[in-house]
């Protein structure tokens, strides 16, 4: 409408946010790898990388990768600096800068420790010229009070601010104005698209939508019917710009903490006086912010990464610290009996699945994480045992076919319980070699499939070679 002014909004994205603060706190880093580490203090270097400086994410560090991976990358750089995380450092000078945004904006929303949103179209009245001088302002003033960097995306809504300020990094300014918001999005992959993971982009990939201009010119119908109502729909206007949802400060609706166990365990008695202080955290939060809950939920990291997310919704709201751990302590119970529960029939999944194959690696990796006392050495030597054990019993069973002359019937047998027993006895070599490769970090796919596919030959080629023999002797001697 005439004399209604252009809506105008900026992303702000602290550079680096974790690593910045080090190098800010130690200026001998400037110009070094910088990891910062969060330590599960089981062995001097378990854990894993939280963020890095852009030094170290040139250099192949990345952030979810275990901590003795990143020092093996980065093992020719003698001054690749590792730190471990300060998170409640973080979060005060994150609530300072925050203060300085909220100065600059008519409406603001904080939407991570170091990601906000500000619409500034009164400040600016619509105009993006003056909207970049401003920006440039927010960075100048965060940059001399605080002597941190950040990037700024600004646009006609959320999505586009957001995206924008992630294309010049660090220290960044991308201005993009109404009339060029479907010039900006249509050269880029639709995987460059907020909330398009990977999986959406390979499928957007094969319905013909590799770019965000491809994606624009398909019907609603097509993405509603492929990704369901909701989702379908907000392809539909995001890949066209569209984004009406406003900049608000968000009431907060939840509250939690986290914490590393010292060693693997599925015990539940081993858990609970963790958890229970973090309870206490959470509840003394609680009565601060003088909320009251109805939810609550755990969240289980497993040694792979895997992410596990358990909840209760309670009848009533309620502020009661007793609820919390009772609740904390069922929800644990009941997750770790279905885990193990599960963890008890992977090794069957695994070893009758072609075991050299990733999906199944990961499959027993995800059971040891629930091992108390996990050794690699003692867990290798059970696999060999068991599958030699199996290879003797093959053996032993053409041996006699060959030189006992049984009757058809039972060299059958024979010979359909030799390839079970031999694929069996496949599966515990090649997939203990896989572990052990992966384990000591060295890449599975470039070292242990193949000595893997070269024991699963051999065993192969004795096991035909020794039904051939069987079956020519019983042929023979017919």
């Amino acid at each position: 409408m005439e004399g209604v002014p252009r809506r105008v909004v900026l992303h702000v994205d602290l550079d680096y946010f974790y690593a910045q603060v080090e190098e800010r706190e130690n200026p001998s880093l400037k110009d070094k790898p910088v990891v910062v580490c969060v330590y599960s203090g089981r062995t001097e270097d378990s854990g894993a990388v939280s963020t890095a400086n852009y030094i170290a994410r040139k250099l192949g560090v990345k952030s979810g990768m275990p901590i003795t991976l990143a020092k093996k990358i980065l093992k020719e750089n003698k001054d690749a600096y590792f730190v471990g995380m300060r998170k409640e450092y973080y979060e005060t000078v994150s609530d300072a800068i925050m203060e300085i945004l909220r100065g600059f904006a008519d409406m603001f929303q904080q939407v991570s420790i170091d990601e906000a949103f500000l619409d500034v179209t009164q400040k600016v009245q619509g105009d993006f010229e003056k909207a970049a001088d401003y920006a440039n302002r927010i960075k100048q003033e965060v940059r001399s009070k605080e002597r941190l960097t950040c990037s700024i995306g600004v646009g006609p809504n959320k999505l586009i601010a957001k995206m924008a300020s992630d294309i010049k990094k660090p220290y960044g300014l991308t201005v993009v104005a109404p009339e060029n918001v479907q010039s900006f999005l249509n050269p880029m992959s639709v995987g460059k698209l907020f909330l398009v993971g990977p999986k959406t982009e390979e499928k957007l990939n094969e319905i013909g939508a590799k770019t965000i201009g491809e994606l624009s010119e398909m019907k609603l119908e097509r993405l509603v019917d492929d990704f369901g109502e909701r989702f379908g729909e907000y392809l539909y206007r995001a890949s066209r710009g569209i984004d009406n949802v406003p900049v608000l400060e968000k009431e907060i609706t939840q509250i939690s903490r986290i914490a590393t166990l010292k060693k693997n365990t599925r015990n539940v008695e081993e858990i609970l006086p963790l958890v229970n202080s973090l309870a206490d955290d959470v509840h003394i939060k609680s009565l601060d912010e003088k909320k009251d809950f109805k939810s609550i939920s755990i969240i289980a990291i497993m040694e792979d990464l895997s992410i596990h997310t358990r909840t209760k919704t309670l009848e009533v709201a309620t502020d009661s610290l007793e609820i919390i751990k009772n609740s904390v302590k069922d929800l644990f119970e009941s997750f770790l009996n279905e885990y193990i529960i599960l963890a008890s029939f992977i090794p069957v999944i695994v070893y009758l699945s072609d075991a050299i194959g990733t999906q199944s690696q990961t499959l027993v990796v995800r059971m040891l994480a629930l091992e108390p006392n996990f050794s690699l050495r003692r867990y290798m030597f059970r696999e060999i045992k068991i599958g030699s054990f199996l290879g003797f019993i093959f053996a032993i069973s053409l041996f006699a076919a060959t030189f006992f002359g049984w009757g058809k019937f039972n060299l059958g047998i024979v010979i359909g319980l030799s390839i079970f027993l031999s694929m069996i006895s496949q599966a515990f070599f090649s997939t203990s070699i896989s572990i052990l490769f992966e384990k000591f970090g060295i890449d599975p796919a470039t070292s242990a499939g193949p000595i893997a596919t070269i024991i699963s030959d051999i065993m192969t080629i004795a096991m035909y070679f020794g039904i051939a023999v069987s079956l020519l002797h019983f042929l023979t001697n017919q």
